[in-house]
């Protein structure tokens, strides 16, 4: 058996230290490389995603230390935390160990440097930051004129702001005199950073020991609500450093103690506490929005509908309950300012709140069934009662309503893949349009409104039936990506033809498809259409495919045509690039249809990853690719196991789980352990033959559907 999952060991990594890293806590957070250096990152705002962020601003483009006459320039070793980072140096004799972390409850980034020496020494030190106030994609802080500068005297700090506006940065070593003080926009360390910034430095005599260690503490806070909210969080992070890292560490260690995993597989028993780390990284509290799971970093630190719709699983799968719920209320809030009544879920907001793209229609009922899924994994009564009303209007009024054309029961509109002109019936949307009935069906029926729970499941079963007649394709074994008339898809076809000319393969797949659409006798016909995107899974990943056609598909999804090297391909005529998502959802799909082993071979293609761009996380794109930190890459690992493998169907609300468990063969024992569900927690044991399951509290109706269990404390009687 492995170490336990709750025991997290740090990452070190001693080479290709030029890939990034973010060190976070949720009111803010840095990016930067792991050689400790900070080189202009990002495209959303060209350069500019980089550094230290207070969202909505970004507050510094690095930070850097003079040791004598050497800058600490490039770092030799990096190891990562589960919310602390370290960057280690040589020079001049002396060991410098640069250390990381953001406070919980403060906007605020704490730097301390740690100096050991072989031989007593007193020396100068310089810090210097590079204040570069920055808006939010899409930026608009082009009108706030200069970074300006001022030296607190009273706090022995430097104070930043911009020319105009109310956003400020404070930044100083607490208690410690400096002996000098400079500032200016020429003012540079060992790199120059884009942008208009300004530079600030403290300098200092450190007195080092032989034997024993010197330290210096930097402390780093900001905000774009003026200076007043600056000042008294400096102030606090400085007086309260020991209380403030204590309380980080406990919360932690509480994170990781949740959902503990003890299986024979030492690639996902290595990424199973990471992933949760992964989540904790990447919540962003902004008021007046609140707390929400961004998607990833460095491009993507917001908020989306449809990321959140696989990603929250995860959370709920690993204990991080807190996080699905203010996630969700998040996106309602969110939605209704962009959207008003309709229902409809945003696809992307920026952490101001402004909605850059006001939803595609798969976004509507995945946030349904992320909605319900919540409720069923917490029983938080109070959280689905505010969550119907907007629920009921999307998915009835704004999904099978302004989306529908002639009675139809297969919305329109831009699903999960991002390609222009995906825009007709496609069958990802239609998939969680099944699954959102149903789960509406089950809001309604708690909440006592029977005449929508009926309606819902009548619909759920039109809708099912559609699905099927409409996307499956008996020749190939698979579903189609959409559905359309030929006269719909000849002008696609054509547009996608003129944008793969450099890939043959692709440009000669359309040109088939083109010739079929251009001679078919009937032009207003529909029809389903193969496209090969990863998107054709999903009614398989939501169990509503007949077995046998499951079958069929997951049979050919494994093989080379859909599955590379590291899981599966974004789209299988190009196999070009490979998504954690799409890998997630066939994860789920093989176990969901009774294939455990596949399942694990899939998740072992996310877990397998987990040091290839910063070390502890999962990318976007595999294998170490994309955003470096990716929320949705947690769906593809912890739901097929917790769900899955272990077959966990909760309803916290009426005390019930109901398990259908399906173990790998190689799995002769296994442990998840302070299962989080509702106020309850479950230990539950596997040995082979048997599993056996622990309640902490009295009172629940816990059953099994496949195989024998045994019932400890907190069963019913027999």
């Amino acid at each position: 058996m492995m170490t336990p999952s709750h025991a997290l060991e740090p990452i070190l990594a001693e080479s290709d230290l030029a890939r990034p890293y973010i060190v976070a806590g949720r009111h803010a957070y840095l990016i930067g490389r792991q050689d400790g250096s900070f080189p202009d990152m990002g495209w959303h705002e060209k350069g500019e995603m980089g550094g230290l962020w207070v969202h909505p601003i970004k507050l510094l483009d690095g930070f850097w230390l003079r040791v004598g006459n050497t800058w600490l320039s490039r770092a030799r070793r990096f190891r990562v935390g589960a919310y602390w980072v370290e960057h280690e140096y040589d020079v001049d004799g002396l060991t410098v160990v640069r250390h990381e972390f953001v406070p919980d409850s403060e906007p605020a980034l704490v730097v301390r440097y740690s100096f050991t020496a072989s031989t007593d020494n007193v020396m100068p030190v310089r810090f210097l930051a590079r204040a570069d106030f920055h808006d939010v994609w899409p930026a608009t802080d082009r009108e706030h004129g200069a970074d300006q500068a001022s030296y607190l005297a009273d706090l022995d700090a430097w104070s930043c702001r911009t020319e105009t506006g109310d956003w400020h940065v404070v930044l100083g070593t607490g208690s410690r005199k400096p002996a000098g003080h400079s500032a200016g926009r020429d003012l540079w360390g060992p790199e120059t950073t884009g942008g208009r910034g300004m530079s600030v430095a403290l300098d200092y005599e450190l007195q080092v020991t032989a034997g024993e260690t010197a330290v210096l503490d930097v402390v780093i806070a900001g905000s774009d609500r003026g200076f007043s909210p600056v000042l008294s969080s400096y102030q606090r992070v400085v007086t309260g450093l020991p209380a403030l890292r204590r309380a980080r560490d406990e919360r932690c260690r509480q994170m990781l103690a949740r959902s503990s995993l003890e299986i024979p597989d030492p690639s996902v028993m290595r990424a199973w506490n990471w992933v949760k780390c992964n989540y904790d990284w990447l919540v962003r509290e902004v008021q007046p929005w609140g707390s929400g799971l961004g998607a990833g970093v460095a491009d993507y630190p917001w908020w989306f509908g449809c990321d959140n719709g696989y990603a929250l699983r995860g959370c709920l799968a690993l204990g991080q309950h807190e996080i699905a719920i203010d996630t969700l209320d998040l996106l309602r809030r969110v939605s209704t300012t962009a959207n008003g009544d309709s229902g409809r879920v945003i696809h992307e907001a920026n952490t101001r709140g402004t909605a850059t793209d006001l939803g595609r229609t798969e976004e509507t009922p995945h946030f349904i069934r992320a909605v319900w899924d919540t409720f069923l994994w917490t029983g938080d009564l109070s959280f689905l009662k505010r969550n119907y009303d907007f629920c009921k209007a999307g998915l009835l009024e704004w999904t099978l309503g302004e989306q529908c054309r002639d009675g139809d029961v297969l919305p329109y509109g831009y699903g999960i893949m991002e390609m222009l002109g995906l825009n007709l019936q496609c069958v990802d949307t239609a998939s969680l349009t099944a699954e959102a009935l149903e789960r509406l069906a089950g809001m309604a029926a708690v909440l006592g409104d029977g005449e929508v729970a009926n309606r819902c499941h009548g619909l759920a079963a039109t809708v099912r039936r559609s699905l099927e007649d409409a996307f499956w394709m008996e020749s190939e074994g698979l579903y189609g990506d959409m559905v359309a008339t030929p006269a719909e898809m000849a002008p696609r076809l054509r547009v996608w033809m003129g944008e793969s000319k450099e890939h043959p393969e692709v440009f000669q797949a359309f040109r088939r498809l083109l010739a079929k659409a251009e001679s078919d006798p009937e032009q207003e016909r529909k029809r389903p259409w193969l496209l090969k995107n990863w998107s054709v899974l999903c009614p398989l990943e939501a169990g509503l495919t007949p077995s046998h056609r499951a079958l069929r598909t997951l049979e050919r999804a494994e093989g080379p045509e859909f599955t590379g090297p590291w899981g599966v391909y974004i789209n299988g005529l190009e196999h070009r690039h490979m998504m954690s998502i799409g890998t997630g959802v066939l994860a789920v799909a093989e176990v969901l249809y009774g294939r455990p082993e596949q399942s694990l071979a899939y998740i072992r293609l996310l877990t397998d990853t987990l040091e290839m761009q910063m070390p502890g996380a999962i990318s976007e794109m595999s294998p170490d690719w994309g955003c470096f930190v990716q929320a949705w890459s947690g769906y593809g690992v912890a739901w097929p196991v917790v769900a899955g493998i272990f077959g966990v169907q909760p309803d916290a609300f009426h005390r019930r789980i109901e398990l259908a468990p399906s173990f790998p063969e190689s799995w002769k024992s296994a442990q998840l352990l302070g299962l989080r569900v509702g106020s309850n927690s479950l230990d539950l044991r596997w040995d082979g033959t048997t599993l056996s399951v622990t309640s902490q509290e009295p009172g629940w109706d816990i059953r099994c559907g496949r195989l024998p269990m045994q019932l400890e404390r907190g069963s019913l009687p027999a």
